[in-house]
C-alpha cells in the first residue's frame, strides 16, 4: 500500500511539471538579442543588445494582470540575468562567423511560464569599414622666428582634415632658446578612443619626427672676418682723436693727461699722435653681443712750462705714456644667408686716459680690459675672441 502511494505522488509531480512546461510561452533567444559589431575591419568587437520591444512583449504576456511592482521587478531581474558567450568576439573582419550561446536560468523562467529556444546560433560579421590611415605631417608647416640663440619654433597644420585639426596635437620637446642646427623632436598626441571612433589610425613610425632649426638670424658668436667693421672703427677712432679738445694736434693739456708719474703740474702741447689697434674682443650671450677693438694712443708732446718732478724742462719733447681708446659696437647679426648685419652709426667709445680716468694712463692693458668688461654688465656675456691684432 505504501509503495502505491509513492508511485502516485511521483506521477502527480511529473504531471504538474508537464502541465507547467506546456503552459510556458516560448521565445527565440536569437530574436531577443540583436547582435552587432563596433570598430573597423580587422579589429571589430562583437556586442549584443536586447530587443527592447520583445522584452516588453514578454513581460506583458508573462505578468499576471494584478501583478505588483515587486513582481514586475522580479520578472525583469530574471530576464536581465540572462548571459551569453561569443566566440570569437575581438579582432573581427567582415565575413567572420561568431558562435553565440545564450545562458539563462531555465528553471526560474519556467516557473513564470517563460521559455527561450534557439539559445545557440551564429552571426556573420558585416558592415565594418576600412580604417583610414592619417597622413598627419603632409600639411604641417614648421617655422622658426626670433634671433638665435633665443629663437622659437612655430608649428601649424594647414590641411583640410577636420579630424587632424580637432584631435591631433604637435608637441616639440623644445620651444624656445633655439639656434641654427639645433635638433627638435616633435611628437604626435591623439587619444586612441577618438581614433577608433573615427576609424582612423596613425602608423607608429609616424608618431614623432625630428626637425633641424635653420633660417634664424643670429647674434654673432664665432670668429669670422670682421675687417670691414675694423676699418670703420679705425676711421672712427681717428676722427675722435682729430676732433678731441684734449688730444688733437696742437691741443694744450695738463701733464696728468699724458703721464702716470711725476708732477701733475705743467702744460704740454701735442705735436703728433699715433693710433695702433692693439686687441680685439667679441663677447656674446643669449640676448646680444658686443665687438670691441682697443687702440693704444701715443702722443709726441712738448713741455710748455717745464716739469721738474718729471725731469722735463721747458721745450722738452718726448713720447707720452700709453693711453687706451676702446671702440665698440653691439648686436652684430649673422643673417640666415651668412652675411653680417650691423648699424655702423651706432659705434660707441670709451677713453682710458682722460684726466677723470687718470689711473689708466700708462696702465697695464689687463687693468683697462677688466674695467671695460665689468662695466655695463658685460660679465654676462661669453668671451668668443680675445686676441692681439
Amino acid at each position: 500500500m505504501k509503495n502505491k502511494k509513492i508511485i502516485f505522488i511521483i506521477t502527480a509531480l511529473c504531471c504538474m511539471m508537464i502541465m507547467s512546461a506546456c503552459g510556458a510561452t516560448s521565445y527565440s533567444a536569437k530574436e531577443y538579442y540583436e547582435p552587432y559589431v563596433v570598430g573597423a575591419e580587422g579589429n571589430g568587437v562583437f556586442k549584443m543588445s536586447v530587443n527592447e520591444d520583445l522584452k516588453e512583449q514578454i513581460l506583458n504576456e508573462a505578468l499576471p494582470k494584478d501583478a505588483t511592482e515587486l513582481e514586475e521587478f522580479q520578472y525583469e531581474l530574471l530576464l536581465e540575468g540572462m548571459e551569453y558567450e561569443a566566440e570569437p568576439k575581438d579582432n573581427l573582419s567582415n565575413g567572420d562567423i561568431v558562435k553565440i550561446k545564450v545562458k539563462c536560468d531555465e528553471k526560474a523562467l519556467s516557473s513564470i511560464k517563460i521559455k527561450f529556444t534557439n539559445t545557440e546560433f551564429t552571426y556573420t560579421v558585416e558592415g565594418l569599414e576600412e580604417v583610414k590611415e592619417l597622413d598627419v605631417w603632409s600639411d604641417v608647416n614648421v617655422t622658426y622666428d626670433g634671433i638665435a640663440p633665443n629663437g622659437k619654433i612655430q608649428i601649424e597644420y594647414s590641411g583640410n582634415d577636420d579630424f587632424v585639426k580637432n584631435n591631433v596635437r604637435y608637441s616639440p620637446d623644445k620651444t624656445s632658446g633655439l639656434s641654427n642646427g639645433d635638433e627638435i623632436t616633435v611628437k604626435i598626441s591623439v587619444s586612441s578612443k577618438s581614433l577608433m571612433d573615427n576609424l582612423c589610425y596613425i602608423p607608429t613610425s609616424d608618431l614623432e619626427r625630428k626637425f633641424t632649426v635653420e633660417g634664424l638670424d643670429a647674434y654673432l658668436r664665432e670668429d669670422v672676418d670682421l675687417s670691414d667693421i675694423d676699418e670703420k672703427m679705425y676711421a672712427f677712432a681717428e676722427d675722435l682723436n682729430k676732433n678731441s679738445e684734449n688730444y688733437q694736434i696742437g691741443a694744450e693739456t695738463q701733464a696728468k693727461g699724458f703721464f702716470a708719474s711725476g708732477s701733475l703740474s705743467g702744460k704740454y702741447k701735442i705735436i703728433d699722435s699715433n693710433i695702433t689697434p692693439f686687441k680685439r674682443v667679441l663677447l656674446s650671450g643669449q640676448y646680444g653681443n658686443e665687438y670691441a677693438v682697443f687702440y693704444k694712443m701715443n702722443y709726441m708732446v712738448e713741455s710748455l712750462s717745464g716739469n721738474e718732478n718729471a725731469g722735463h724742462e721747458s721745450g722738452w719733447t718726448g713720447e707720452s705714456d700709453d693711453l687706451y681708446l676702446c671702440i665698440y659696437i653691439e648686436d652684430i647679426m649673422k643673417l640666415a644667408d651668412g652675411t653680417l648685419e650691423y648699424d655702423s652709426e651706432k659705434l660707441n667709445y670709451n677713453w682710458y686716459g682722460y684726466s677723470f680716468m687718470r689711473s689708466f694712463v700708462g696702465a697695464d692693458f689687463e687693468e683697462v680690459y677688466n674695467k671695460y668688461y665689468y662695466d655695463n654688465s658685460r660679465y654676462n656675456l661669453e668671451q668668443i675672441i680675445y686676441e692681439d691684432f
